[in-house]
């Protein structure tokens, strides 16, 4: 899946392009309470996990995975950026970019807000008519007195 223009503005955080998995276990924790765990399994990695830690050959298993999932991120986001498999890992690797900077790489398109990104996308879209309905949840009671404290705070200040 992938947009045909990305519109951001110079501040905007962008990125990461990285892949990263997280694996808790107990062992540890497990171990200093006396707790230990046995079973049997149908495979030399179903023993693996939470309350073992992972083996070697499992660990090497997520490693690639995850090497396998990142080529595979960095392939489509070159292949729908034009840029080639080597120009999108000098600046992914899982690094966040300002939005100028990210323009600078190829990964953005054009800088802008919100209303030039709509605009942009009724042009494209070839809508020429449109109109933008914004759904906001209530403040909650707690929201609305920090709002209104700021709303005051903003009137003895003299700020709009």
């Amino acid at each position: 899946m992938s947009a045909d223009k990305i519109v951001a503005q110079p501040t905007t955080l962008t990125g990461s392009i990285g892949i990263f998995s997280v694996i808790t276990t107990f062992e540890k924790g497990f171990n200093k309470l006396g707790i230990s765990t046995d079973g049997v399994g149908t495979s030399p990695f179903s023993g693996d996990g939470i309350t073992t830690g992972l083996s070697d050959g499992a660990s090497q298993a997520f490693q690639l995975g995850i090497e396998h999932g990142y080529k595979r991120f960095i392939s489509l986001v070159g292949s729908n950026r034009e840029m080639s498999l080597e120009e999108v890992d000098k600046v992914a690797q899982g690094r966040v970019w300002t939005g100028q900077d990210a323009m600078s790489f190829g990964l953005v398109d054009q800088m802008g807000d919100f209303d030039d990104a709509v605009q942009l996308a009724a042009k494209l879209a070839e809508v020429e008519n449109y109109q933008l309905y914004w759904v906001e949840e209530p403040l909650s009671p707690a929201e609305q007195f920090v709002q209104e404290f700021m709303n005051q705070v903003k009137v003895s200040l003299g700020i709009d």
